[in-house]
């Protein structure tokens, strides 16, 4: 096979990160690999990027076929990092409470240090978590861009579609499934602990608090599958525009309505984002206002002490991040759904038209 038949392979290896390059070298490249390298890869190994087999139906089966050791690492990580977001609640609370309210100097210094050290600490292992996260997202971006390669170089006709799938769509789905176990055992683990710690403190302004956040609870699921259906269609849509521009009798009017119904449907994509957005800030918001006008009440009523006010507030400033990101993952979890079925299904029929042309 002439290596100019594909054309989508050989603009991968000079436009994209060298990956055709590197799969077509002849000879492999030794290099010397540093010391905390080596270190960094047997504590957390990277992807490997041969692809075998074919690409499972389920989005989750594949995640766990392409970096099973991966998410286990990035799951210890996560759940060694979870637990230290409410320390520092407990800290501003007992700061306030016990050493401010005492003027006791030295108690406050060791709570300041210990403060500091926590979030040096959380900090520390968050950039590890990010950093891990990334090089697991990269490896199955590399993963699939061979496995595309792999069906074109089998001597199948290269489409836009094809192109479509090398380029943006292998972008966001590595990248998804670099976050798709870590991210909601992360997140959630947070929101957990913070939930437990507010009833711990005062069962009642805890659930004043949270009952401000059942509006998001409610519509946001509803919001989102309307997202969902249209950026599915908006997917199909832009695959159609890529077949017919390498198409030699393309209808210029066809492609016209093409275009005009992809940018149709972004355009109903961003108000539905944008008004899922107000609703998660608004909310987020009201959960805070909440708290101080019931806590606040408590402690003009001397039933709660001022440093559970100001512990109150910080976490509910805290708890809307891990709701956000919640909503956030879940969305994105929908949408690659999606974006798996289609890379699935095309593959698959790469797959049928060369067992066809074999037999």
């Amino acid at each position: 096979m002439r290596d100019d038949a594909h054309p989508a392979a050989d603009r991968l290896g000079r436009d994209g990160d060298g990956e055709g390059n590197e799969a077509d070298a002849a000879e492999p490249r030794h290099t010397r690999t540093p010391r905390d390298d080596v270190l960094f890869e047997a504590l957390l190994p990277q992807v490997e990027g041969n692809p075998k087999g074919r690409v499972p139906r389920g989005l989750y089966r594949y995640v766990w076929r392409v970096s099973g050791r991966q998410q286990l690492r990035l799951c210890a990580l996560a759940i060694l990092v979870f637990p230290l977001s409410m320390v520092p609640l407990e800290l501003q609370r007992r700061i306030v409470d016990d050493a401010i309210s005492r003027a006791d100097g030295r108690l406050l210094i060791l709570l300041a240090a210990l403060y500091a050290l926590v979030l040096v600490t959380h900090a520390a292992l968050k950039y590890l978590l990010s950093i891990y996260r990334g090089r697991v997202a990269e490896g199955v971006i590399r993963h699939l861009r061979r496995r595309i390669l792999e069906r074109e170089r089998q001597g199948l006709e290269t489409g836009g579609s094809t192109v479509s799938m090398m380029s943006a769509e292998t972008e966001v789905l590595g990248g998804f499934i670099g976050e798709a176990v870590a991210e909601p055992v992360l997140q959630s683990g947070i929101l957990l602990a913070l939930i437990g710690y507010f009833f711990w403190l005062e069962p009642l302004v805890a659930a004043a608090g949270l009952a401000a956040f059942l509006p998001a609870l409610i519509l946001a699921p509803i919001l989102q599958r309307k997202i969902n259906r249209r950026a599915e269609r908006r997917t199909r849509t832009l695959r159609t525009i890529g077949e017919e521009l390498s198409a030699d009798d393309a209808d210029e009017r066809d492609l016209d309505g093409q275009v005009e119904r992809a940018y149709k449907l972004r355009l109903g994509i961003y108000k539905l984002k944008f008004l899922l957005k107000g609703l998660n800030n608004f909310v987020g918001h009201a959960g805070t206002l909440t708290v101080f006008a019931v806590g606040g009440w408590m402690v003009v009523q001397g039933e709660l002490a001022l440093g559970a006010v100001v512990a109150f507030a910080s976490g509910f400033e805290r708890l809307i991040d891990p709701a956000r990101e919640l909503l956030g993952f879940y969305r994105r979890w929908s949408q690659m759904r999606v974006q798996h079925r289609l890379i699935h299904k095309a593959l698959e029929q790469q797959a049928d038209g060369q067992a066809r042309e074999t037999h």
